[in-house]
């Protein structure tokens, strides 16, 4: 295939759609391309299967009707869509102008082909992408780009099912596009040798936009081109389940993050890595999502087995790497995307609730709540400074652990207790539970054993800021907090060395919440509403449940 027709005034483009099982949609996104605007356009389709297969017949017919002057090629299989698209470096010849793939359940708006290259030119643009909304209500964001951290977990800008009222309308910089609709450099695509064809499903589009941006590549949505995205992958999955699909992008992800970190932050970021499943797993353990805390330790533990593959992909990588590690992680997102997107999830909630019950109640400012949580930050770590920098002194229960993490996970398994003269026995859980909080302390059982006496207070605390979230205003919550924290019952307890009463005393409030929780009673911050009772979903239910039961376990 030549180099596309060229208009002396317009550079030329490619649009690339890649066919597979197509439905009825299919016609409106041929006609989609055929209603573009810029004139310097060349439309190839690339089709799965076999040209004399039954199923090519409606497709050459739609393609004859709707788009006539299009280029059709059959792949004879199904590549899938990443090695689809990776045929154009062979079947386009030339490195000027720039391809623009797209899934065949996309329908562009006129005018978007020439919008988003007006936009590459004038940001100088290495990658652009539309807006995207939903089929069937265009006034429903899909997607105008996401962030992703250091770990390669993403967070999207548009929130999902956010009414789009022209607040993403702004060009700006992103690390990840959807690949559904996405125009690119063809000079560009061919330096990055293309998507990578050997992730399955999910994982491509972050993977190439990364890649583009050690080039040190622009990645700009343009969100003046909107594209409807009918989404017909989960159609065409066939038997491949969900749960098969987010662990397999569990994977991709981690593998990716490791392929992709220069080798001065690698080792770091490895490190930092564990600790975040660490911490993930007993949150997910903690909130009754086991499977999914299997899922993201399976796919980290799994690294040794693909490291052939990552090798490969890092010696790929260092072909074209022009800017160094510093430059792509000032363009990734601070700290961790779950955090991030847990925050804003709480400030939306609060904001509609403020928004519905401004002339119900008077809220006290949110400053007033981070000034009590640094108060009560400052006194514990000013009253228990002694005990951070000398260690916790061997009083009553509080004696130093025995052992390091690695003989107490071995004690536990072999069944053998060493209390008294040593017995063959079933060992209490609290074994194992401290092995693995000695796992989470790096095997210092001496930290381990300071942290569990100093932030005790700290974790009775924020139970007592949930369950006071009954009270459904923010003062309440403060004086609830405050009053909890004024009891000297703690600091004594530390004094006498009383361990299992200061434990209960940082567990119970949680176990109260959740009891109420699990009962019926909702927060009632989201609606400010006393009256209110809130059933809630079974799978919910069974989280709160196994909360309380993993808490009143471990009292």
């Amino acid at each position: 295939m030549s180099d596309p027709q060229v208009s002396p005034s317009q550079p030329p483009v490619v649009a690339v759609m890649v066919i597979h099982e197509p439905g009825d949609w299919l016609v409106e996104s041929l006609r989609g391309l055929g209603a573009q605007t810029y004139e310097s356009l060349q439309c190839l389709l690339l089709v799965s299967g076999r040209e004399d297969a039954p199923e090519a017949t409606p497709i050459l017919d739609m393609v004859k009707t709707e788009l006539p002057n299009a280029v059709v090629r059959f792949l004879g299989s199904n590549p899938g869509y990443a090695g689809a698209c990776n045929t154009v470096l062979n079947l386009v010849q030339g490195d000027s102008g720039f391809f623009c793939f797209l899934h065949d359940d996309i329908v562009l708006a006129s005018h978007a082909i020439s919008e988003l290259v007006d936009e590459l030119y004038r940001s100088n643009a290495g990658v652009v992408a539309p807006k995207i909304v939903h089929w069937d209500d265009p006034r429903m964001i899909q997607s105008v780009g996401t962030a992703i951290d250091r770990f390669g977990v993403e967070l999207a800008y548009a929130d999902v099912g956010e009414l789009d009222q022209e607040q993403h309308d702004a060009v700006q910089d992103v690390f990840v596009v959807s690949g559904a609709c996405v125009l690119v450099r063809a000079d560009l695509f061919r330096t990055v040798n293309g998507f990578n064809a050997d992730l399955p499903l999910v994982g491509s589009d972050t993977d190439f936009c990364w890649r583009c941006h050690t080039t040190g590549a622009r990645v700009v949505v343009v969100p003046s081109a909107v594209a409807r995205h009918r989404e017909a992958m989960s159609d065409r999955l066939g038997e491949v389940l969900p749960e098969d699909v987010q662990s397999e992008a569990e994977h991709v992800r981690v593998r990716t993050v490791v392929a992709l970190t220069p080798p001065s932050q690698l080792p770091l970021t490895i490190l930092q890595m564990l600790l975040l499943v660490l911490v993930r797993a007993v949150l997910l353990l903690g909130t009754g999502r086991a499977s999914r805390a299997v899922t993201e330790v399976k796919a980290f533990i799994s690294l040794p087995a693909s490291l052939g593959s990552i090798r490969k992909r890092r010696d790929d990588v260092s072909k074209y790497r022009t800017v160094s590690g510093e430059e792509v992680r000032a363009l990734q997102l601070r700290g961790s995307a779950y955090v991030t997107g847990y925050l804003r999830q709480r400030a939306r909630k609060e904001g509609l609730a403020q928004a519905q019950v401004a002339d119900i109640v008077k809220e006290s400012p949110p400053r007033s709540a981070f000034v009590l949580w640094a108060t009560l930050i400052v006194v514990l770590l000013v009253g228990s400074r002694s005990l951070i920098a000398d260690g916790v002194a061997s009083v009553g229960q509080m004696s130093p652990f025995g052992g390091s993490a690695r003989d107490l996970l071995r004690s536990y398994v072999s069944g053998w207790w060493g209390a008294g003269f040593g017995q063959v026995s079933a060992l209490p859980t609290g074994i194992a539970l401290t092995a693995v909080a000695g796992a989470g302390a790096l095997g210092n059982m001496g930290l381990l054993h300071t942290l569990a006496v100093v932030l005790l207070p700290f974790i009775g605390w924020t139970g007592v800021w949930r369950f006071a979230s009954v009270l459904g205003t923010r003062a309440a919550r403060i004086a609830a907090v405050t009053a909890y924290a004024a009891v000297p019952l703690p600091y004594s307890l530390i004094a006498s060395g009383r361990w299992g009463a200061l434990l209960l005393y940082a567990l119970v409030p949680w176990m109260v919440h959740l009891t109420r929780m699990l009962v019926g009673f909702a927060d009632l911050s989201p609606l400010r509403d006393t009256e209110t009772i809130v059933m809630v979903a079974s799978s919910t239910w069974r989280r709160w449940f196994a909360g309380l039961s993993l808490l009143t376990a471990i009292g």
